[in-house]
C-alpha cells in the first residue's frame, strides 16, 4: 500500500508540474500575443506618423516646384529605430502628382495628389536589423492639394496702403465671407456695425497676413472677428506684374497704336462679343481767347490774352468680333471699355487700364440674383484682368449707340444712374508702379473729385461785323480762365498741354478741362449709387471706390496738381457760385463722392475659376484632417 501511494502521489506531483508547465505556456503565449499586438499598433502608429511626415516633405517639395506637369517620386528615406528589445527599419517615400492643371482651357484649380508610402523591414527583440526583411504589408496614405488661383480670394491686398500711402481698414462695417489675404499688415478697427458682430468686421472664411494685425482701437475678440480662423507672417503671396497665363495660353484680341491714342470698346452678349475702335487723332492747336462780359450783357474777345490747348477728334471704327469662351483674350497697346452678359468661362485683359463702362453680367443669372443659389450657375464665370488699373467709368460718349446729326455719339452715365453698377467677375489689378503709389493697380472709380464747369450755352455774342448775334458758345472755363502756372493775364504763344502738374492757376472750385471725361457738365454727380460685386477683387493697393472731404488733406491748398492729389477744393463749399452738385438718383450714402459697397464673395470660385487668371503661390491641403491610412499597398521589393 505504501508504494501504491508513492506511485500515487508521484502521479500527482507530475500532474501539476505539467499544469504548471502548461499554465506557465498559455501565459507565455498571452504575453507574446499582446507584445505583438502592441507592436504591431506601435508600427502602424510609426509608419501612420511617417506617413504624414511623407505628406509634408512632399507639400514643401511641390510648393518649390508649382510646374510639376505630370509626377515626381522623392528619394527614399530610410529611418532605424532601435532600443533594448527592439530593431525596425523604415524605408518612406513621396510621390507628387500632378492632378489637374491649369492652361487655357481649364476651369478648376490646378489639383495635385501627395501619396505618402512607410513599409517597415527588421525583426524583434535583440536581433540584429534585417533591412531585406518585408513586412506582411505596407501602407500609404493620400492628401489632396489644391493651388489657389487669386480668384480665390475675395480681397487680396499686395499692398495694404492707398494710392496716398495711407493706411487701409477692416471695420464693423465689413462682413467678408471670402478668404483675404495681405501681403502687409492688416488694420482691424472699431466702428460702424454689422448683425454678426457689431462695431467689429467679421470674417466668415480665413484671414492670413505676411504682416502682423494691427488693432488702433484696442483688440477685439478674435473668435468672433475670425469665424474662419487667422494666421499672422505667413509666406508672401507673390502678385505677379503681367498677366503671363493670358499672354501665353489666351488669344490677341487687339493690338493698338497706344494706351493714349487706342480706345478698345468690347459689348459682350452671351458667348460672343463685338467692339469698336477709337483713334484719338491730334488734329492741331486752339487758341482760346479770352471772353469778357460786355456792360451791355454780350459776350466780347478779347485777342491779346488766350490759353493753348491740343485739338483732339476721337474716330470710331469697327473692331470686328467673335468668341473666347472656355478661354482668355488680351488687348495690347491701348485701353479696354467692356461691358455686356457673358456667358461661358471668359476673362478680359489688357496691357493698360480696363474701363467698366456697364454692368458685368452673368448670361445665366438674373441681374441681382446670387449665382450660387438655386438654380446654380455652374457654366458662366468671368475674369477682367489688366496690367494697370481697373476703373468703373463716370461717364462717356457711346460708340454703339447711333451719333447724332452733327456726328456726335450720345453722352451717357449708366453707372451713375441705374442703381450703380453690378460685376459678376473677379478683378485683378497688376500694376507695378515701382515706388510710386500713383501707378499701382488699384480697382478704383473714375472721376473721384467733381467740380461744377460751364456747359455750352447759346449767348449774345458781338461778332467781327459788329452785330450781336446769339451763337452757341463752347469750352466757356477755358475762354474764361488762363492756364499757364502764371498769376493774371499774359499773353502766352507756348504751348500748354492741359494737365499739367503743379499748375496752380486754375481756379479750385472749378472743374479742371477734361478731368470729367463728360466735361463740361454744370452739375456732376457726387454719390452714384453702389457697386454690387459677386466675385474677388485682387490688386496692388487698396483702390478708392468712395472718397470724402476730410480724407484728403490737399484739398485747402486751392489748387490742381493730380500727382500729389491737389485737386481744388470741395464744390459744394464756401466758395460755390451755383446750386451744389447733386447726387445721382441711385444713391444711398450723401457723404462725399463715389460708390458704396457691396461685395460678396463668389463660392462657386472654390471649383470653377476663369480661364488663365493669375494663379497663386499658395497650395492648401484638401480635409487634410481626414487623410485615411490604407493597407496592403503592395510595391515592388526594391
Amino acid at each position: 500500500m505504501s508504494i501504491l501511494n508513492e506511485k500515487g502521489n508521484l502521479t500527482l506531483a507530475l500532474v501539476l508540474v505539467l499544469i504548471s508547465i502548461l499554465s506557465a505556456m498559455t501565459l507565455a503565449l498571452f504575453v507574446y500575443a499582446d507584445t505583438a499586438n502592441l507592436t504591431r499598433n506601435m508600427e502602424y502608429m510609426q509608419e501612420k506618423f511617417l506617413m504624414r511626415s511623407e505628406i509634408e516633405r512632399g507639400f514643401k517639395v511641390l510648393e518649390r516646384n508649382l510646374d510639376i506637369a505630370n509626377s515626381m517620386i522623392l528619394p527614399t528615406r530610410r529611418i532605424i529605430i532601435t532600443g533594448s528589445h527592439y530593431a525596425r527599419t523604415y524605408d518612406t517615400t513621396s510621390k507628387i502628382e500632378a492632378v489637374t492643371i491649369g492652361d487655357s482651357k481649364n476651369s478648376q484649380p490646378d489639383r495635385y495628389s501627395i501619396i505618402g508610402f512607410a513599409r517597415s523591414r527588421g525583426k524583434n527583440h535583440n536581433s540584429p536589423v534585417h533591412v531585406s526583411q518585408l513586412t506582411r504589408e505596407s501602407r500609404y496614405t493620400t492628401a489632396e492639394v489644391i493651388r489657389l488661383s487669386l480668384a480665390g480670394f475675395h480681397d487680396f491686398n499686395d499692398i495694404g496702403l492707398t494710392t496716398n500711402d495711407t493706411s487701409t481698414r477692416y471695420w464693423g462695417g465689413d462682413v467678408i465671407r471670402g478668404r483675404v489675404h495681405s501681403n502687409s499688415n492688416i488694420n482691424i478697427e472699431a466702428g460702424g456695425n454689422n448683425e454678426y458682430n457689431g462695431i467689429w468686421p467679421c470674417f466668415f472664411s480665413k484671414v492670413t497676413t505676411a504682416g502682423v494685425f494691427q488693432w488702433p482701437d484696442g483688440m477685439g475678440t478674435a473668435d468672433l472677428i475670425f469665424r474662419g480662423g487667422y494666421e499672422e507672417e505667413v509666406q508672401p503671396i507673390e502678385l505677379p506684374t503681367i498677366a503671363m497665363d493670358v499672354r501665353q495660353f489666351g488669344h490677341n484680341i487687339y493690338t493698338g497704336n497706344g494706351p493714349s491714342s487706342t480706345i478698345f470698346v468690347v459689348e459682350v452678349t452671351g458667348s460672343t462679343w463685338n467692339a469698336m475702335v477709337g483713334n484719338v487723332q491730334f488734329t492741331g492747336i486752339d487758341s482760346m481767347w479770352h471772353y469778357t462780359v460786355d456792360p451791355g450783357g454780350y459776350i466780347v474777345i478779347d485777342s491779346t490774352v488766350y490759353n493753348i490747348r491740343t485739338i483732339k477728334d476721337t474716330i470710331w471704327t469697327s473692331g470686328g468680333g467673335g468668341s473666347i469662351v472656355g478661354s482668355a483674350g488680351m488687348v495690347y497697346n491701348a485701353k479696354l471699355w467692356i461691358r455686356g452678359s457673358f456667358g461661358g468661362l471668359q476673362t478680359w485683359a489688357c496691357e493698360d487700364t480696363i474701363f467698366l463702362i456697364g454692368d458685368i453680367k452673368l448670361a445665366g443669372t438674373n441681374l441681382g440674383e446670387i449665382p450660387v443659389e438655386s438654380p446654380a450657375n455652374m457654366t458662366d464665370c468671368v475674369g477682367i484682368v489688366s496690367e494697370k488699373n481697373i476703373e468703373v467709368k463716370y461717364g462717356y460718349c457711346d460708340p454703339f449707340q447711333s451719333p447724332n446729326g452733327a456726328g456726335f455719339y450720345p453722352r451717357v452715365r449708366p453707372n451713375c444712374e441705374d442703381g450703380g453698377i453690378y460685376i459678376y467677375a473677379s478683378l485683378c489689378a497688376l500694376g507695378d508702379g515701382e515706388g510710386n503709389p500713383n501707378y499701382d493697380g488699384v480697382f478704383t472709380i473714375e472721376y473721384q473729385h467733381p467740380h461744377r464747369s460751364t456747359p455750352d450755352a447759346v449767348l449774345p455774342y458781338l461778332n467781327a461785323s459788329g452785330n450781336v448775334v446769339d451763337t452757341l458758345m463752347t469750352m466757356l472755363d477755358l475762354h474764361g480762365f488762363h492756364n499757364t502756372g502764371v498769376a493774371g493775364w499774359v499773353n502766352d504763344d507756348t504751348f500748354i498741354p492741359l494737365g499739367t502738374p503743379g499748375n496752380n492757376s486754375w481756379p479750385g472750385n472749378l472743374d479742371y478741362p477734361f478731368y470729367n471725361p463728360l466735361w463740361p457738365e454744370l452739375l456732376p454727380y457726387r454719390e452714384r449709387g453702389n457697386i454690387y460685386l459677386w466675385g474677388s477683387v485682387i490688386q496692388r493697393r487698396r483702390g478708392y471706390t468712395h472718397r470724402s472731404d476730410s480724407s484728403n488733406p490737399n484739398r485747402a491748398q486751392n489748387c490742381w496738381d493730380f500727382d500729389n492729389e491737389n485737386v481744388g477744393i470741395p464744390q459744394y463749399g464756401s466758395l460755390v457760385t451755383s446750386q451744389n452738385l447733386p447726387h445721382s438718383p441711385s444713391a444711398v450714402s450723401t457723404t462725399g463722392e463715389g460708390y458704396i459697397k457691396v461685395f460678396r464673395y463668389d463660392e462657386r470660385l472654390d471649383t470653377i475659376i476663369p480661364p488663365c487668371f493669375p494663379r497663386s503661390n499658395r497650395l492648401i491641403f484638401v480635409d487634410f484632417n481626414k487623410l485615411s491610412t490604407q493597407n496592403a499597398y503592395h510595391q515592388n521589393d526594391d
